[in-house]
C-alpha cells in the first residue's frame, strides 16, 4: 500500500510538472499562475504546494526534467560514434535539435537563466548540468586520444559552449531573425567552437 501511495505521489508531481512546463512555454515564468497550473494537471488550485515549495522550486524542476530528456537524446545519438570530435559536433546538433522542437519551453529555459535572481542563479545551473557533463566527458576523451587541445580546461570550455548557445538563441529570439536557421546556428557553433579545440 505504501509503495501505491508513493507511485501516485510521483505521478502526479510528474503531471504538475507538465503541466507547469506548458504553462511557462505559454506565458512566461513571470506571468504563469500556480492555480493554472494545478487546473492544467486536472487537480485542486493548491495541490502545487502539497509538492513544490514555490514557483521558482517547480521552474527547476521543470527545467531538470527539459535536461534529463536532452541528455538521453544526446546519449543515444552518441552512443554509437567512437571519433570524440564527432560525437561533440552530434551533441551539438542534438542540442540544437532539442531547442528547435521545443523553443517555447526553451526560452523558458534560457532566459530564466539569464535573468534568475543571483542567489537562485546557482540552482538554475545546477538543473542544466547533466546536458553539460556529456560535453566536458567528450572533450575528456578527446584530450586522451590526442584529437582535443590539453592546454584547455574542459569545463570551462563547456561553459563557453554553453554560454555562446544561449546566446545566439536569445539573440535570434530577441531580434526575431529567422534567417539564421538553427541548422545554421549548429552549424556556425560546430565551425567556431569544435573546430577551435582540436589539436593542432
Amino acid at each position: 500500500m505504501c509503495a501505491l501511495r508513493q507511485k501516485k505521489k510521483e505521478l502526479t508531481k510528474q503531471r504538475l510538472i507538465e503541466a507547469a512546463a506548458t504553462e511557462f512555454a505559454e506565458v512566461g515564468y513571470a506571468r504563469a499562475n500556480i492555480s493554472r497550473i494545478s487546473e492544467k494537471a486536472d487537480y485542486a488550485a493548491g495541490t502545487v504546494y502539497n509538492y513544490f515549495r514555490s514557483k521558482h522550486e517547480l521552474l527547476v524542476a521543470v527545467l531538470s526534467r527539459a535536461m534529463e530528456m536532452l541528455t538521453e537524446q544526446i546519449q543515444e545519438e552518441i552512443a554509437e560514434i567512437s571519433d570524440p570530435v564527432e560525437k561533440a559536433k552530434r551533441a551539438i546538433q542534438v542540442d540544437f535539435e532539442f531547442m528547435e522542437r521545443n523553443e517555447a519551453l526553451s526560452k523558458v529555459i534560457i532566459r530564466e537563466g539569464f535573468a534568475a535572481d543571483p542567489k537562485r542563479q546557482k540552482e538554475i545551473l545546477v538543473a542544466l548540468a547533466p546536458a553539460s557533463e556529456i560535453f566536458v566527458q567528450i572533450l575528456e576523451e578527446g584530450k586522451r586520444e590526442g584529437l582535443i587541445r590539453s592546454d584547455i580546461d574542459s569545463v570551462w570550455a563547456t561553459v563557453l559552449a554553453d554560454g555562446m548557445v544561449a546566446y545566439i538563441l536569445l539573440a535570434r529570439w530577441a531580434l526575431e531573425d529567422e534567417k539564421m536557421t538553427y541548422q545554421e546556428m549548429s552549424d556556425l557553433m560546430i565551425k567556431c567552437f569544435v573546430e577551435g579545440v582540436l589539436a593542432k
